[in-house]
C-alpha cells in the first residue's frame, strides 16, 4: 500500500503512533523520524514503550495489541513510492521484513535457531528475497561474516550457534539481519547481554556499517551511556510518550526535560565534545573495564573471541 508521497532524506517516519492493549495505552501518540544513513537512539526505562515502538514498525506486536497512526517506509513500494506499514497486509509486511527492514534482538541465543548451521540461517533469507543460487548465497554469506569480523568465515558457516561466544553470536545475528541489504535496521538492546569490552566492538561495528553503507539504524536501549557513544539523534521516552528528542550533543550538553537530566546525572562523567570513538573509550573506562588506548584493537580482540566448540565455554 503505497502512494506518491516520498520522504526526502528520511528512511522511516513515524507519526502519532498509538499502541494499546485491552484499553490500556502503551504508546501515546509519538513522532519519530529516522534519517537516511544515521543512528537514531530510542532510550527510556523498562516499560516506556520503546521496544513496542520498534515491533510496531514490522507489525510484530504481541497478540492483543493494536497500533494506529502512521509508519512510513521510504522507497519500498512500486516505482520507489513510500509504503504505509500501519494496517499493511500480511503480504506487504512479508515483503518488507528482512528485505527492507531487518531486526537484531537483545539475545542472539533466542533469535538464532539452535539446530540449524549458521550457513543455512544466512543463505535462506538471500535465496528467498534475492533469488540467489545456493553457490552465490554461500559466497555472500562468507562476505557478510568477514564484514562483521567473524574469524574463519567459511568454517563458521558449518557451525551451530552454541559453538560461538555471546559476542560472536551477536555479530552473526547482525550478519543475518544484513543478508538482504535492508535500508533500515532495528536494533533492540543489541549489547545489553554482552560484557562491556565485547559491547564496544559491536557498537563500533554498527557505526562502521552506517558510515560505509548508508544504513539507517533505530537503536533501542535503556542505556544512555551507549547512546552517548554512537547515536546521532536521541529520543527519550517515558510512560509511552516522548519527553525529549535532539541531536546527541545537544541532548547530552543541554537537556531540556527534567527526566532526561535525571538520567544523565546517573552517567559516568564524559565530555560530549568528543568523537564517537572517544566516547566509547570513556564509556568503557567509566564502567571500570580494562582501559585500552585503541578502540579498533579492542574490537579486533572481541571479534577474535572464537571459542573452540569442544571447550567448556562454548555453550555460554
Amino acid at each position: 500500500m503505497s502512494d506518491t508521497t516520498r520522504l526526502p532524506g528520511d528512511a522511516l517516519r513515524i507519526r502519532d503512533l498509538r499502541i494499546s492493549a485491552r484499553g490500556r495505552t502503551i504508546v501515546d501518540g509519538i513522532d519519530l523520524t529516522l534519517a537516511r544513513g544515521g543512528i537514531h537512539g530510542l532510550a527510556g526505562e523498562s516499560g516506556s514503550g520503546k521496544t513496542m515502538t520498534a515491533l510496531a514498525v514490522l507489525g510484530l506486536l504481541p497478540g492483543g495489541m493494536t497500533a494506529s497512526g502512521s509508519i512510513r517506509l521510504a522507497g519500498a513500494g512500486a516505482g520507489g513510492d513510500d509504503v504505509e506499514l500501519v494496517g499493511a497486509s500480511r503480504r506487504t509486511l512479508g515483503q518488507i521484513r528482512g528485505r527492507r527492514i531487518a531486526m537484531v534482538f537483545q539475545d542472539p541465543s533466542t533469535s538464532l535457531h539452535p539446530q540449524l548451521q549458521i550457513g543455512r540461517q544466512l543463505t535462506d533469507h538471500m535465496r528467498h528475497h534475492l533469488g540467489l543460487s545456493a553457490a552465490d548465497a554461500r559466497t555472500r554469506a562468507v562476505e557478510l561474516l568477514d564484514r562483521v569480523r567473524v574469524p574463519d568465515a567459511a568454517g563458521a558457516l558449518k557451525k551451530y550457534p552454541h559453538q560461538f561466544s555471546g559476542g560472536q553470536r551477536q555479530r552473526i545475528a547482525i550478519a543475518v539481519a544484513l543478508a538482504c541489504d535492508p535500508s533500515v535496521l532495528l536494533a533492540d538492546e543489541p549489547t545489553t547481554a554482552l560484557d562491556v569490552t565485547v559491547q564496544a566492538g559491536v557498537l563500533q561495528l554498527l557505526r562502521e556499517l552506517v558510515d560505509d553503507s548508508g544504513l539507517s539504524v533505530l537503536l533501542v536501549t535503556h542505556d544512555l551511556g551507549v547512546m552517548s557513544a554512537i547515536a546521532d539523534v536521541v529520543t527519550v521516552m517515558r510512560q509511552g510518550a516522548v519527553v525529549e528528542s535532539a541531536p546527541r550533543r545537544q541532548l547530552f550538553t543541554d537537556p531540556q526535560d527534567e527526566y532526561t537530566r535525571s538520567l544523565l546525572a546517573a552517567l559516568p562523567g564524559s565530555s560530549f565534545e568528543e568523537t564517537p570513538d572517544e566516547l566509547v573509550d570513556d564509556l568503557i573506562a567509566g564502567r571500570g573495564a580494562v582501559a585500552a588506548d585503541d578502540l579498533d584493537a579492542r574490537a579486533d580482540v572481541a571479534a577474535a573471541d572464537s571459542i573452540d566448540p569442544d571447550s567448556e565455554g562454548a555453550t555460554r
